[in-house]
């Protein structure tokens, strides 16, 4: 199916790959891709759209930005959260469980699984909307400030409403990213808080000197559109756990509560799709559905 949303644009509502392997887990979620102007440019995102048992009313939505090995093409960043990092499967796992033993290989932890299980059976899973946008290599452009603003421009002016003319019943909107997105997410926030109602990293990657700086604006963004829900999430052995860590502290010292989730660890794809994405899925998806008492 294809829908026009306007100059260079489409809409494809099912890709045969992803639609084949989801028929046999019962169609969990179905998929439309955006192609979405901006300028004479235009930009790229994966929807994930819950299906299965969906709930009535609304429906939370989550954007996600991609790490820097998957900006290289469309076609990988569009991939990067709903395969490479295991965002279908942590989807499925979340909505069927117990979370089972076999789930998770060396860094899903026995504790952090009875953790999510118990979690999980006290508030069940109840899915949320993905948007995966195939993300730029801001760091790469000649201004990245203003490549930040022209993203932040087009996040709020044309992605966001095009997600809720496919998807009506979307609801409240957070943002999270891994390594670049985890940076993405932060600019992204601090530019527009208006806009979300969480604000995640994954092992966002900003050094140690840049902390103070995202601490005084991240607590001025909170003064200016409310209390949100904070989650800075790392592992034992990302480059980036230190200046996460400090961040957290540093928000502390601000006023804004921020939960710091240290899990045992490398940075890399493994560790996303054993246990990073399931963590990080899981804490969005409670905090979007239950504003201000996000933490496990």
């Amino acid at each position: 199916m294809r829908t026009v949303m306007g100059r260079r644009a489409f809409v494809a509502a099912s890709l045969t790959a992803l639609g084949a392997a989801a028929a046999g887990r019962g169609r969990a979620l179905s998929v439309v891709d955006l192609e979405v102007p901006d300028g004479e440019d235009v930009r790229h995102a994966r929807v994930l759209i819950p299906e299965e048992g969906a709930p009535a009313g609304e429906v939370p939505v989550l954007l996600l930005f991609h790490g820097m090995g998957e900006t290289h093409s469309v076609a990988l960043g569009l991939r990067a959260w709903p395969e490479l990092y295991g965002l279908r499967a942590a989807d499925e796992h979340l909505r069927r469980p117990p979370l089972p033993t076999s789930l998770g290989g060396e860094y899903l932890t026995p504790s952090h699984r009875r953790s999510l299980n118990a979690s999980l059976a006290a508030e069940p899973y109840q899915g949320l909307v993905a948007v995966c946008v195939a993300t730029p290599n801001v760091r790469k452009a000649k201004h990245p400030g203003e490549a930040l603003d022209r993203l932040a421009s087009w996040t709020e002016g044309s992605l966001l409403p095009e997600v809720r003319r496919q998807v009506p019943r979307a609801g409240r909107v957070g943002i999270d990213g891994v390594s670049l997105g985890g940076y993405v997410a932060l600019e992204l926030y601090v530019r527009r808080p208006h806009l979300f109602a969480t604000l995640g990293g994954v092992q966002a990657a900003f050094g140690p000197e840049r902390v103070t700086d995202y601490a005084n604006r991240l607590a001025e963004a909170q003064k200016s559109r409310g209390a949100v829900p904070v989650h800075l999430q790392t592992s034992s052995d990302d480059p980036f756990r230190a200046a996460n860590e400090l961040l957290g502290s540093e928000l502390g010292k601000r006023g804004v509560a921020a939960e710091v989730l240290v899990l045992p660890g490398p940075h890399n794809q493994a560790w996303l799709k054993q246990v990073g994405t399931l963590a990080m899925l899981r804490w969005q998806e409670r905090a979007l559905r239950r504003p201000g008492d996000a933490h496990e």
